[in-house]
């Protein structure tokens, strides 16, 4: 998809993803599609917005980069839960 340089790894992609999720300022979001519930955090690595979703249980959906990201949150409806250090911690 383009959101990371070609010469990339998928351990690379993990550690992105870590890098998200370890952040306690990160913030985390209810995302409800149909009647399965999704929780997405939301977070800069490298000064780029990225969001990871994950299932309710635990199972990493996606994760990357979306244009517009406030319009992103707002047209699917996602639901602030907290900081990750308000949430997880």
């Amino acid at each position: 998809m383009g959101h990371l340089p070609g010469h990339s790894l998928l351990e690379d992609y993990n550690t992105l993803i870590y890098e998200l999720i370890e952040d306690d300022d990160n913030i985390v979001y209810l995302y409800e599609f149909g009647v399965k519930r999704y929780y997405a955090v939301r977070g800069k690595v490298h000064k780029v917005d990225w969001i990871v979703i994950f299932s309710k249980d635990g199972i990493m959906e996606t994760a990357f980069p979306p244009r517009g990201i406030d319009d992103y949150i707002e047209k699917r409806g996602f639901k602030l839960v907290g900081k990750i250090r308000e949430v997880l911690r």
